[in-house]
């Protein structure tokens, strides 16, 4: 992620370029229209499928099997280029996965708002638990009876004491890069970037709270010296 926020694809570029193969499988969250950009740069056939297996430490039953465990490979790009990933990697990957098919720009939307979604569904859950605190509501209480109802998915749904809000590799920069990309493409993404504002403000809350547990742990270990 660039200083402003937006994408540094430097690196992809380069890779892509330095390749010695005709065809590049692309996984790196890109801004939407950049496999198409590379793709006229250097005249290779290239598709964007978007990666679903991360570094986070979070648990996740979606990805708990591995990368193989995912159940369906999105495709982004030209028709042909698509179908011969496909011949690539059903024999690896299996034929009970569904291999779903797009244009390259929808594959890389697709990305961006699922991770969007995620940031946003964390936000909700932290700024209900800090209401509960509000209302002298329990949490925890509150939570479980909203899962009931079978339209929320419990994926997400955790909102924790000691670590607010959402952080890692993720799900930061790809908010901050599709804020930068539609307001570079004259949108102003309004609703993520009050998520983004949010969860810096849960972070500072979380600080400030770190900061007083603390100070008053030093003071009873001082009182009891």
């Amino acid at each position: 992620m660039s200083g402003d926020g937006s994408c540094d694809t430097t690196s992809v570029e380069d890779a892509v370029t330095r390749l010695p193969v005709g065809r590049v499988l692309l996984k790196s969250t890109v801004p939407p229209g950049t496999t198409d950009l590379l793709e006229q740069a250097t005249g290779k056939q290239i598709c964007f499928s978007p990666e679903y297996f991360g570094e986070s430490s979070y648990y996740n039953s979606f990805l708990a099997g591995g990368p193989k465990a995912v159940p369906f490979v999105i495709l982004g790009g030209r028709a042909q280029v698509r179908q011969w990933f496909i011949d690539l990697l059903q024999p690896v990957l299996g034929p009970e996965k569904t291999y779903f098919q797009c244009a390259a720009v929808e594959a890389e939307v697709i990305k961006y708002m699922e991770n969007s979604y995620i940031a946003t569904k964390v936000a909700f859950v932290n700024e209900f638990r800090r209401m509960c605190a509000v209302f002298g509501a329990d949490w925890h209480t509150v939570r479980e009876g909203w899962l009931l109802d079978p339209r929320v998915e419990r994926a997400h749904s955790a909102a924790f004491a000691d670590a607010p809000g959402f952080s890692g590799k993720c799900l930061p920069k790809d908010l901050s890069a599709i804020i930068d990309a539609a307001t570079k493409a004259g949108y102003g993404a309004g609703l993520l970037e009050e998520v983004l504002r949010s969860n810096l403000r849960f972070h500072q809350d979380g600080r400030t709270v770190a900061k007083r547990a603390a100070l008053m742990r030093g003071g009873r270990a001082a009182a009891d010296r």
